[in-house]
């Protein structure tokens, strides 16, 4: 099962500034024989509207054709009196109202335009934290944003869940950051409806308030920020090391800890993931290991096969399948192939499932595959196999131990949930 691809910035766990690929020139004026820019834009709506139905697995189980046909038209309609990001923008709201976490218009993407504030933000049970900007703005370091153009910080969420496709809250706070510093998009929602740049207004870490109005850059530019945190400090948990290993392997000696982080359902080009688990394994038998943990909060999904070496090799060890003994940390970043990695371990073994609640839904679309837009170039997602794994219907794979980071623990290097689950101890009985 594999998930669209990714934007152009994203939040690591441990909060460093991630900016995609190189900005796509825009296209130079056409000839005067070609079709004119609103002609354009309507071959890719129509193109849209005739392909993505018979792509996709079953586009309309919960928008009805007639509500996406009537949107597309007066689409059409409107594309005279809109810009190049507002139609853009438009149409990643049409695909959104599928309904399809995996199904959706490429917005943050090369070919369009778009920019973004050099701002690095994250959701967080104190509100939406600043992690990384300009140096001249570094007194907004570890600041609260507390309102974003015209609305408060969580309105202005709620306003960009119109073109985030998502199927529970989990990924929309995991999503929106990436758009929240979108000035185009924000303009064209409705969150900011004055003149100048969108001002973002910061509640100091010490109190006093600020009002950053900062210069847009190009997404695929890696402008110099200043960090909230610094990685390179010494004792850091296993939690915040090794940011650019798509997998890794830590004894945590003192409690017994086996720590497994898996970050994406990928090889390693160094080490296959397959090499990988044997060694995992092998480290498992020949050392005193108490728990095993395996970290799956940053793996967003890509080919549920891959962890096959590892995922068969623990239902019934003599070690790890038991009640404590195996633990699986998820969160709002766990997604498609991660839900499903998650799933499968604890439907085979005695794990236990502790952090947040998933980004991704149990039963959901999947299997992505892509088409351009003709005309702009856009990418479309869409989702080509269903995948039923749960009884009902739920939003989210559930923590069997809800536990979840705050900013004051990123901002001390404390990982609660690993914590809590070396901590845990099984209820009394009767309890």
């Amino acid at each position: 099962m594999r998930a669209a691809g990714g934007l152009a910035a994203s939040l690591a766990l441990a909060g460093a500034l991630v900016w995609g690929g190189p900005l796509a020139a825009r296209p130079q004026d056409p000839p005067a024989n070609a079709p004119s820019r609103d002609q354009r834009w309507k071959e890719d709506l129509r193109h849209l509207c005739s392909e993505l139905p018979k792509l996709h697995k079953n586009l309309f189980f919960r928008l009805p054709r007639g509500e996406f046909e009537a949107e597309a038209t007066r689409l059409e309609g409107g594309i005279p009196g809109l810009s190049d990001a507002e139609v853009a923008v438009a149409l990643a709201r049409l695909v959104a109202r599928v309904g399809d976490s995996h199904t959706s218009v490429a917005l943050l993407a090369p070919g369009v335009g778009l920019r973004a504030y050099p701002l690095a933000l994250r959701w967080f049970p104190e509100g939406l934290v600043v992690l990384a900007a300009p140096e001249a703005h570094r007194a907004a370091l570890r600041g609260r944003v507390t309102r974003i153009g015209d609305l408060e910080a969580s309105e202005a969420r709620d306003r960009l869940a119109q073109v985030i496709p998502h199927e529970n809250g989990s990924w929309l706070l995991h999503q929106s950051p990436n758009y929240l510093i979108c000035p185009e998009i924000l303009r064209a929602l409705g969150v900011w409806s004055g003149e100048g740049e969108v001002p973002f207004v910061v509640e100091g870490p010490s109190g006093g308030q600020l009002t950053l109005r900062l210069e847009p850059v190009p997404l695929g530019s890696s402008p110099p920020v200043a960090q909230a945190l610094d990685t390179r400090a010494a004792s850091l948990p296993p939690t915040f090391r090794n940011p650019r290993l798509l997998y890794f392997a830590e004894f945590l000696a003192e409690s017994g800890t086996y720590y497994v982080a898996y970050r994406q359902c990928a090889n390693r080009p160094d080490k296959p993931f397959a090499d990988f688990a044997r060694e995992v394994l092998a480290f498992v038998a020949a050392n005193p290991v108490e728990r095993l943990v395996l970290d799956l909060r940053a793996n967003s999904g890509g080919d549920s096969e891959v962890a096959r070496p590892l995922l068969a090799g623990l239902p019934g060890h003599e070690k790890l399948d038991a009640r404590g003994r195996l633990f699986v940390l998820i969160g709002r970043r766990t997604f498609s192939s991660g839900v499903l990695n998650a799933l499968e371990l604890r439907r085979t073994t005695a794990a236990l499932l502790a952090g947040e609640p998933t980004g991704g839904k149990p039963n959901s679309y999947g299997e992505v595959r892509t088409f351009k837009l003709p005309r702009s170039g856009l990418v479309v997602s869409y989702s080509t196999k269903f995948f039923r794994r749960v009884e009902g219907d739920p939003e989210s794979l559930a923590p069997d131990l809800p536990v979840e980071m705050t900013a004051a623990d990123l901002f001390a290097f404390r990982d609660p949930v690993l914590d809590a689950v070396i901590a845990w101890k099984p209820p009394a009985a009767g309890k």
